[in-house]
């Protein structure tokens, strides 16, 4: 064990919860922030963090006894860290002693007695029962709260517990290679994969997770990773090679390299962000995309000329469908987000990129969320005004929306995807 990797943990557990950022970019930041490191304390440290994930809600909970909410966050993240060790048997409090450095104050170390440990896993029945199920499954309080409204308890926990669990997928890139050499390859470096029932191009990992970033054939654009919900959002599309179509909210560029993958059509992609758009032309790079053209622009103020065949919007959003697939989401998401401020949005965009959809053309509205006020709530004002179309896949709605068997959600314990929510509006 090492001061290194232990003070990294902190770190990235800080800058989530400071910038609200996904664990990987997070733990990237706090990699530049030390100055002297080894691989094995980039190791130790990206280990330490992933723990620290797993048990910071039980940590929270000795802080909140103590009246130690508002800890600075550094020192607060080292305690989550030095929790998260010890609660789960990581190392002794003697050998935890000397990884402390300057991060863990008195009174915090005190804290981390074999008794208070313990006690946190009594405290857990006396909470509230929404608050009780996001302390065992990691997930945000006011995110349970709100399911428990929506669907039955059972349901509810099911959802929770698949994603603790949520499965990596790859899409092959028939652009450069064929599957068959694609799988052939993958097989020969111990990497399994099972081909999805309903999805073309789309496999499960079941072994070998660990190495598909690495892997040669990853670099020279053979295959993506790639949620399966994702590519269900691009098949609802449904483009041929005749049509233009706009993907107005791109970057990084990932269902729109699908959407080329399917069909040879007049494909522009649009973003606002430059620092997006400079890694959506690396991943088309690599894949091997040369059908789309890329600009930048806002999409809620649309500086097009011309209508569209298709449009696909997969708005900006609070990311809750993807708690599963990224550990640090369910930090950055434990406080409330300004949920109004993305639903705003999401309708000032989508009315604003009705307006380019030609006479017959669809538009396709996604969110990765798992709330009704990015999903349902966005399109209810639109229900009278246009016709929707039931995506092929997925679940209906939520049953409270009288409209519900015409859009569509994806659910990590129905459909081994993070969660989606998916209209499709005709014209």
């Amino acid at each position: 064990m090492s001061v290194t990797g232990f003070r990294l943990a902190s770190l990235t557990l800080e800058v989530i919860e400071r910038r609200k950022q996904t664990l990987d970019s997070a733990f990237r930041n706090a990699l530049e922030k030390i100055e002297r490191k080894v691989p094995s304390d980039v190791k130790e440290g990206y280990r330490y963090a992933l723990l620290a994930l797993e048990y910071f809600p039980k940590a929270d909970l000795l802080l909140r006894r103590e009246g130690l909410e508002k800890t600075p966050l550094r020192r607060k993240n080292a305690f989550r860290v030095a929790f998260a060790l010890l609660k789960s048997g990581q190392c002794s409090k003697n050998d935890l002693s000397t990884l402390r450095g300057g991060l863990l104050s008195k009174r915090l170390w005190n804290l981390l007695s074999e008794k208070n440990l313990e006690w946190t896993d009594y405290a857990l029945e006396r909470l509230p029962l929404h608050h009780k199920f996001a302390v065992e499954y990691v997930s945000p309080p006011w995110l349970v709260e709100k399911l428990l409204e929506l669907m039955s308890r059972e349901e509810t926990l099911k959802l929770l517990n698949a994603m603790k669990k949520q499965p990596t997928w790859i899409r092959i890139n028939t652009i450069k290679f064929t599957e068959a050499y694609v799988l052939n390859t993958l097989r020969k470096n111990n990497i399994m994969v099972r081909r999805s029932s309903n999805i073309p191009f789309m496999y499960e990992v079941v072994t070998g997770r660990e190495k598909l970033s690495k892997h040669p054939l990853f670099a020279r654009g053979g295959f993506i990773i790639e949620d399966k919900g994702s590519a269900v959002v691009v098949h609802s599309l449904d483009p041929h090679s005749y049509e233009t179509i706009l993907d107005a909210a791109a970057a990084p560029g990932v269902k729109t390299s699908h959407v080329a993958q399917l069909a040879e059509a007049r494909i522009i992609a649009a973003d606002l962000s430059y620092k997006r758009i400079k890694e959506m032309i690396k991943i088309f790079s690599r894949l091997g995309i040369n059908n789309v053209d890329i600009i930048r622009t806002d999409s809620s103020l649309p500086p097009f000329t011309k209508k569209f065949d298709k449009i696909l919007l997969d708005a900006p959003c609070t990311n809750t469908g993807s708690l599963g697939s990224d550990p640090g989401l369910r930090l950055a998401l434990w406080k409330k987000p300004l949920i109004e401020k993305y639903s705003t949005l999401q309708k000032k965009l989508l009315a604003a990129l009705l307006m380019y959809v030609k006479k017959g053309g669809k538009l396709i509205y996604a969110t990765c969320s798992l709330l009704p006020e990015e999903g349902e709530e966005v399109i209810a004002p639109l229900v009278e005004k246009v016709k929707l179309d039931p995506p092929p896949f997925g679940s209906p709605g939520y049953s409270r929306y009288v409209f519900s068997e015409k859009v569509r959600r994806l659910f990590p314990h129905k459909d081994r995807t993070i969660g989606f929510f998916i209209a499709k509006i005709v014209y």
